[in-house]
């Protein structure tokens, strides 16, 4: 994304003790933001296996990973705590680590028929998935709706017909 552009500081460590205790991890005011971001890229480990599970099976198997999947997404819930995003007000390394999952999951639900985020369950997590979309930094450079659906369709009913493990 071109129109990101990450803050730079420089500093000395040794010769300012206090902006070493200013900059660290333990110190900032938004350690939150450090915890989700220190567990690794927080979709990939432990938001897209449920979602994931939840997309290409069903029945009683589709209904434990929506099960675990909600258990995750209500983690995010309560991070953004009504913020615009994860961040703050500008988007930053969570937001744009968990972006492609606010395109897909409501293809997901389209797909399925099963609602995952509603404005009820989880209204910071629905606020901040269009406030994430309609974003002039994110709205002009994401793929095509009508292509994504037909080959998620598609890889969904391969995975429901057993063509795929």
């Amino acid at each position: 994304m071109r129109r990101v552009s990450p803050e730079h500081v420089e500093f000395v460590l040794a010769a300012k003790p206090t902006l070493r205790s200013r900059f660290s991890p333990e110190m900032q005011p938004r350690r939150h933001f450090v915890m989700l971001c220190s567990f690794g890229v927080i979709n990939d480990s432990m938001l897209s296996p449920p979602i994931w599970k939840w997309f290409t099976t069903q029945g009683q198997e589709q209904e434990d990973a929506h099960g675990a999947a909600i258990d995750h997404l209500l983690v995010l819930e309560k991070e953004l705590d009504g913020k615009r995003f994860f961040a703050g007000e500008k988007i930053g390394f969570v937001d744009l680590s968990l972006g492609p999952l606010s395109y897909v999951i409501p293809i997901y639900e389209e797909i399925t028929g099963v609602k995952m985020i509603t404005e009820e369950k989880l209204p910071s997590l629905s606020a901040w998935m269009g406030n994430f979309l309609s974003s002039p930094v994110v709205k002009d450079h994401l793929p095509p709706l009508d292509k994504l659906r037909l080959r998620l369709q598609a890889m969904r009913e391969a995975f429901l017909n057993g063509k795929v493990k």
